[in-house]
């Protein structure tokens, strides 16, 4: 569970991220001004600026706020003690059931069409992303220096198993061409990814 804010400053930073995560779905990103952010928020629009220097900001917090939180969730960690297929199809597993929650669908939704007309924006801030801080990118890479997977680049490993559970749990959701996968499709669709994985980088 996330720490409760014990600062004012902190207190105003989650009231900024909780209005904007509400105006966004009322309205959209474009049809959200800072202004109204700073009304819904409680706060002048100088803070908001003083935390957040733009709306793409805002959303990409959002997102990672939303990722944070399942992370926080899933407490597991490389344990050269036990077999690899159970730990990564966890880890895989918690990738695919955050790619389908709806919540998070919700607020992909509201980026990837905000940051289709601005691509420089997503890039500068997607630039500003730790893509190494995760569980799945930490497991790799000790499997790895443990001597149980071959892997020359984790984070290349990490990618693409993430693009795999997006390609298939995410982007077709996000466009609309597919709904949201039941549990035995996620189910087989983690089984076949770590499947691979495992097939083409575990060294035994």
């Amino acid at each position: 569970m996330a720490e409760k804010p014990t600062t004012l400053s902190e207190q105003k930073r989650l009231a900024i991220l909780e209005a904007a995560r509400d105006a966004f779905r009322e309205k959209g990103v474009q049809g959200t001004s800072m202004d109204a952010l700073a009304g819904r928020a409680g706060v002048s629009k100088r803070t908001v600026y003083n935390h957040f220097p733009s709306k793409e900001a805002l959303v990409l917090q959002l997102l990672a706020q939303y990722q944070e939180t399942a992370r926080q969730r899933l407490h597991v960690k490389y344990n050269a003690g036990k077999p690899l297929e159970p730990q990564l199809l966890t880890l895989v597993g918690s990738e695919i059931e955050l790619a389908c929650d709806p919540d998070y669908l919700e607020l992909a939704r509201l980026a990837a069409g905000h940051f289709f007309y601005q691509p420089e924006a997503l890039r500068q801030r997607a630039g500003e992303l730790n893509l190494t801080d995760t569980s799945l990118y930490r497991w790799l890479e000790e499997a790895a220096s443990d001597g149980q997977l071959s892997l020359d680049d984790p984070g290349f490993v990490a990618d693409l198993l993430r693009h795999l559970v997006q390609g298939a749990c995410l982007w077709p959701q996000l466009m609309g061409l597919a709904p949201v996968l039941s549990g035995d499709q996620q189910r087989r669709i983690a089984d076949e990814a770590v499947a691979m994985v495992l097939a083409r980088f575990r060294t035994d």
